[in-house]
């Protein structure tokens, strides 16, 4: 990355021992909570795993940064003197959209190709909210969900692994590999690959981490308000619903894109007259 766009060197904060530290601070938490008896099925111990192992992965890079001589202050970036709400809000339903139809679109292929993948990936899970869950979780699983996980996804993907894998590859290459790393660890790549994308050329466009973590804490406040008011649903989605709802996710994707693609041209096209500005 030029100077343009971020006086950091990035040189020597590699992505692989980021990776190491995160796999080695979850084993760890998952021992220590496993010697205090927490039920690892529990949506506690889940959200309780996920904290601490983004925490201490944060906490490595503060160290390494000081280490470094990188500043963290200049990786998030000045707060915005105005938020741009309306932008803000059209991206955040555009993505949430695209998500959900290429979500849908995936299933339904899923349901033909390996429908006991599928079935495996509908079977409940520990952060779903039921009607018979206490307060407590609920209230962790909407803090790990709206409030933690903008803020370190957002540090980790777009502050550090965005700016090293264009210091080390340029803009482009950088830009897909850390959004496909960002999309393949969820559950549906596509729509989170788009989301990994956006977020990435909003961080490069505004040189400030706080728009990516608004625009990331609201997409994740939609879903969550998705699973607090559907936990009396407690029937499971078929296999044969999502043989019959392809074309309805293509359509919700399609649609979602053509507010989505001007968007990505024109940031796009900013953030690159800032890496290589016209010469006078």
């Amino acid at each position: 990355m030029s100077s343009e766009l971020s006086p950091l060197d990035f040189k020597y904060l590699k992505v692989r021992h980021l990776v190491i530290i995160f796999i080695l601070a979850n084993i760890a938490s998952g021992v220590l909570f496993s010697i205090i008896k927490l039920n690892p099925k529990s949506t506690f111990f889940t959200c309780s795993l996920y904290i601490s192992g983004m925490f201490l992965s944060c906490f490595w890079i503060f160290q390494r940064c000081y280490q470094l001589k990188i500043e963290v202050k200049k990786i998030i970036g000045d707060f915005p003197n105005t938020i741009q709400w309306r932008k803000i809000l059209n991206i955040v339903f555009s993505i949430f959209f695209f998500s959900t139809g290429s979500g849908l679109v995936m299933f339904w292929m899923l349901s033909y190709l390996s429908p006991s993948f599928l079935q495996s990936l509908l079977q409940p899970k520990s952060l779903a909210l039921s009607q018979s869950m206490p307060a407590l979780e609920q209230g962790i699983v909407f803090v790990t969900m709206v409030i933690v996980a903008p803020i370190t996804e957002e540090f980790l993907f777009r502050g550090i692994i965005l700016n090293r894998w264009i210091k080390k590859w340029g803009l482009v290459q950088g830009l897909i590999t850390s959004s496909l790393l960002f999309g393949f660890l969820h559950i549906n790549p596509i729509g989170l690959s788009m989301f990994g994308l956006i977020m990435g050329l909003l961080y490069l466009q505004t040189k400030e981490l706080w728009t990516p973590i608004l625009c990331h804490a609201l997409n994740n406040l939609i879903v969550f308000s998705f699973m607090f008011f559907s936990r009396s649903n407690n029937r499971q989605t078929s296999i044969e619903n999502f043989q019959s709802m392809g074309w309805v996710g293509v359509i919700i994707a399609l649609i979602a894109l053509s507010f989505l693609v001007p968007f990505l041209k024109e940031s796009f096209h900013k953030v690159r007259i800032k890496l290589h500005p016209p010469a006078i």
